[in-house]
């Protein structure tokens, strides 16, 4: 659907891991553009823009994805990577003030344990719903091994010393780091 980039409202519903094109918009000239993409499930953004430069290309993942641009046009992707349908919403806004978060998504098949980062400040657990959500948790590991904190399904915890996160989950889930970059 062709819209406006300087008052960008879009939805859509995408189906469980298929890519649908969220919108294609072209603004009255290049700016910088902050753009906010969410939705209730993990999801990969895909993104080309032109501005300064012709045709430059992002990808993302997160449920709620925030990005600024410095664009005159912007088309975008979405891939659902949960186990259902869902919605996804965007909207943008003219602005270069304001204050966003580096994220990195580790997706993990089955459970186990991950190096933490280098500039990793705190990590969450996502995962699609489950049958019994209590028994799902993060755990943070020392450097010799030993839990020095847990936290339930999709809460966010600093990572302080720790050196290892460990999942506690019995489907496909992502661990997100948010990075002091």
């Amino acid at each position: 659907m062709a819209v406006t980039l300087d008052t960008l409202q879009a939805t859509v519903q995408a189906p469980a891991g298929q890519e649908v094109k969220l919108f294609s918009a072209e603004g009255s000239c290049a700016a910088w553009r902050f753009l906010m993409v969410e939705a209730p499930v993990p999801l990969e953004l895909r993104l080309r823009w032109t501005g300064r430069l012709p045709n430059t290309r992002a990808r993302l993942t997160g449920r709620s994805l925030q990005v600024c641009l410095h664009a005159s046009q912007v088309e975008a992707w979405v891939t659902n990577l949960g186990s259902e349908a869902a919605e996804v919403t965007a909207g943008a806004a003219l602005s270069a003030e304001r204050v966003t978060q580096n994220v990195l998504d580790v997706a993990m098949a089955t459970q186990g344990s991950i190096t933490v980062p280098p500039f990793a400040l705190s990590a969450r657990l996502d995962a699609p719903p489950l049958d019994n959500p209590a028994t799902t948790r993060l755990e943070l590991l020392d450097g010799a091994g030993a839990v020095i904190a847990a936290v339930a399904l999709g809460q966010t915890v600093p990572l302080g010393r720790a050196a290892r996160v460990r999942t506690v989950c019995p489907a496909a889930h992502r661990v997100v780091f948010v990075l002091s970059l």
